[in-house]
């Protein structure tokens, strides 16, 4: 018997994994020119190299693993989808983060499928 989560990592993730390892070797060099610099007991200067990389790179961490988060707004309704034409329940996206159709005089509703397939659409443009 197989047991597990699968993980499924975009390349948007990859992406934020090789910056931040290029994050973290940035933080080396300058780390240990903290260490050289104090004359200090080894702790004493690896914990105040480690309170000013943190000082540093959390601004940089923050922009690495900045998310951003869109809310979108349906409208359903008994129809057919103008896409497929499948009868039942059908919905729209009314807003999603700039997209605005709150006042289009000529809605178009989808079948659940469809309107993923919109709402990824809508999503790139966002």
């Amino acid at each position: 018997m197989r047991t597990g989560v699968a993980l499924k990592i975009s390349k948007a993730d990859i992406k934020k994994y090789f910056l931040y390892l290029l994050r973290w070797q940035c933080s080396t060099p300058i780390l240990s020119v903290v260490i050289w610099a104090l004359p200090l007991d080894s702790i004493s200067e690896a914990v105040i190299a480690n309170l000013i990389g943190g000082l540093i790179f959390f601004w940089i961490d923050r922009l690495i693993f900045k998310q951003v988060v869109v809310y979108v707004w349906w409208e359903k309704k008994q129809g057919r989808c103008v896409d497929c034409g499948k009868p039942g329940v059908t919905m729209r996206v009314i807003r999603a983060g700039r997209y605005n159709k709150e006042a289009d005089q000529n809605p178009e509703y989808r079948c659940r499928e469809c309107a993923d397939k919109k709402l990824r659409e809508v999503l790139q443009k966002v």
